[in-house]
């Protein structure tokens, strides 16, 4: 589903606007950092953006591909229970220890 996102706070939701909106995800509104501090409330005009940008987002296809190609990357990925095997293969190998030994 392609997104409008409006950073509020913490620092990362302006990265992770940049990024959607890089990927042909999204819009990003208001997410330079530069014209906003963390916490502080956006703008009229960046409020008055909202609803343009939703409009945008659903009615350009563009958007739509975007999403998509992040949402067959995302299937693409190995099941998080991998991440177990991968974490106990890198230990064995850093430690000495047998993967399954206790150390």
């Amino acid at each position: 589903m392609p997104l409008v996102v409006l950073p509020l706070f913490s620092a990362d939701q302006w990265a992770n606007a940049a990024a959607v909106a890089r990927a042909g995800a999204g819009i990003a509104l208001d997410a330079e950092r530069a014209t906003r501090r963390v916490l502080a409330l956006p703008s009229d005009e960046t409020f008055a953006a909202l609803r343009p940008a939703v409009a945008r987002v659903l009615g350009d296809d563009a958007f739509t591909a975007g999403a998509g190609r992040i949402a067959a990357a995302t299937r693409a990925l190995a099941p998080v229970d991998a991440a177990v095997d991968v974490l106990a293969r890198a230990y064995a190998t850093y430690t000495g220890v047998p993967t399954g030994a206790r150390a």
